[in-house]
């Protein structure tokens, strides 16, 4: 029984939760377009955080096998926000997992949307 209430729980909290992940992430990647575009710098914080949303991606997806990125950290930390927005939209998380990812991924966007992962 407490099981039960657990899943409607995390099911409940998903819903609240993932449109508005995936509407920071929006508004992140257009600071990491912009980033690239003013060819910025990522901090410390920014390439760690840049490897762990390749990690996140990763979980939410099999990467292609010809999956490559280029350009400058900026530009690459947008390619991969990208993909993995499209991700979330495509194909939505679910469970325990899922609720710990979107709360990763809304702590990295206002991370990214304060400007915390550039120089």
């Amino acid at each position: 029984m407490n099981n039960q209430y657990s899943e409607v729980f995390i099911r409940r909290a998903l819903e609240l939760n993932q449109d508005d992940v995936v509407q920071e992430l929006s508004e992140a990647l257009i600071v990491c377009r912009g980033a690239a575009r003013d060819i910025a710098e990522l901090s410390k914080d920014g390439r760690a955080g840049m490897m762990r949303l390749m990690e996140i991606w990763c979980l939410l997806e099999q990467p292609m096998e010809d999956f490559s990125v280029s350009g400058s950290e900026p530009s690459v930390l947008a390619k991969l926000l990208g993909q993995v927005l499209a991700a979330m939209i495509l194909h939505p998380v679910s469970g325990s997992k899922g609720l710990a990812i979107c709360s990763e991924l809304s702590y990295m966007a206002e991370e990214i949307l304060a400007g915390d992962w550039f120089e």
